[in-house]
């Protein structure tokens, strides 16, 4: 789990305690509904039988012939039992599964629950909740606004934001049931605070688009590399490039994969229903160099995946050898001039293997574990194009913007 979690400002406590105010409020009023529609079958139950003591009285005292009384009786029976059949499925259908679409998440009618550490649980999968506020948006826009400035002006500069899976893998009755906020109207509001000198990759209607796959992990916060594929198709679309065809890449899997939700749960269920980190080959023309924690020097890697990461909860790490301060990819083969940095916390970790296909060298600092000088830094190595790419939660998170304001000191 990013060090975000541990690092809350007061901000943020105070709006995660609202939260749960507002999540104790709507289980009570789903308890004052569920007692009221009690109400109402009792009320109609004894309104049947006052309707059929009223119908024997009346037999009683009418002259009206045995026959007509009898197929009167009969006529009313059936009025009533279609009423009282009617009402008891209106309180019953929240729990029915409901029909499904092309580019709906299949529901199959049971319903969720949150854990005590907050991750919500559904059909063998956990979903990190999302607090962020609009507020908390325009200080992260803010921020980039801020680094922008401090880069080059011929330095084309980019700015992706990763939604979280909560905000596509629940089906539409369930949404109501998470204290989530809303991440689209969030995320609009990052790209309307700045100007037109940075260019937003807004991916969230792509995302939405692809929801019924494989875009994130079940166990884990991360998303796969499917969806970072797609993210990386809009970003080629937004930076004018063409993205690579991954239908003609080779691809590798590493089953087993039982990630942070896991851990931050214990949740038997998604222990028992691990993921799957598949991988692919972007050819033999690169190189790739590490700059690993505590050292100023590149060691030579011959992949850009850590082929040995092994089943269990650090699977993820076999992207670009998971996190590091820098992180260097050569294409021998690319002669456009072109150069991008991605600062990024772990969520670009899937995403900058993409980029080889269109850029002579990419270069990744983890804002995390890098104290060096990015504006030094983009000097040095002629960088031409700068991507910060970031997981919605760090962007919310006064520490993570700090950490990454440390490159610009």
């Amino acid at each position: 789990m990013d060090e975000d979690r541990n690092n809350l400002s007061e901000e943020e406590l105070r709006l995660r305690k609202r939260q749960q105010e507002r999540r104790i409020k709507r289980k009570r009023e789903k308890e004052k509904k569920r007692r009221r529609n009690r109400i109402i079958l009792i009320v109609l139950a004894m309104a049947v039988i006052l309707l059929l003591v009223f119908g024997i009285a009346s037999c009683a005292s009418s002259c009206v012939s045995r026959s007509e009384k009898n197929q009167q009786g009969l006529n009313n029976n059936a009025t009533e039992a279609t009423q009282v059949a009617t009402v008891a499925n209106i309180a019953t259908q929240p729990t029915q599964a409901v029909q499904q679409t092309s580019n709906t998440i299949k529901d199959n009618g049971k319903d969720g629950y949150e854990t005590d550490s907050g991750i919500y649980i559904w059909d063998n999968k956990a979903f990190e909740q999302f607090y962020g506020t609009e507020d908390m948006a325009k200080t992260y826009a803010n921020a980039i606004t801020h680094y922008r400035q401090q880069l080059d002006s011929s330095i084309n500069v980019y700015n992706l934001v990763v939604p979280t899976h909560i905000a596509f893998g629940l089906p539409d009755r369930l949404k109501s049931a998470v204290s989530s906020n809303n991440q689209q109207d969030y995320l609009n509001s990052v790209f309307s605070t700045y100007g037109s000198d940075i260019k937003s990759v807004n991916i969230y209607d792509t995302m939405d688009q692809h929801k019924t796959e494989y875009e994130f992990f079940n166990t884990d916060h991360h998303w796969t590399a499917d969806g970072s594929y797609y993210a990386y198709e809009q970003f080629c679309k937004v930076a004018g490039e063409t993205p690579v065809d991954k239908s003609s890449l080779t691809s590798k899997e590493i089953n087993g994969f039982v990630g942070s939700l896991y851990t931050a749960t214990n949740v038997e269920a998604l222990k028992n229903n691990p993921d799957t980190v598949k991988y692919y080959d972007m050819g033999e023309t690169y190189t790739m160099y590490l700059m690993q924690q505590g050292s100023t020097e590149f060691t030579e890697l011959d992949n850009m995946y850590y082929e040995d990461a092994a089943a269990g909860s650090e699977t993820y790490g076999v992207f670009i050898w998971g996190d590091n301060p820098v992180t260097k990819i050569v294409n021998a083969d690319s002669k456009n001039g072109k150069k991008i940095l991605v600062i990024k916390e772990s969520y670009g970790n899937a995403f900058v293997p993409w980029l080889v296909n269109n850029y002579d060298e990419v270069h990744a600092i983890d804002f995390r574990h890098y104290d060096g000088n990015v504006v030094s830094y983009c000097k040095d190595n002629g960088i031409t194009d700068v991507l910060f790419l970031n997981g919605v939660m760090s962007s919310a998170s006064s520490f993570q913007i700090d950490s990454m304001s440390s490159l610009f000191a």
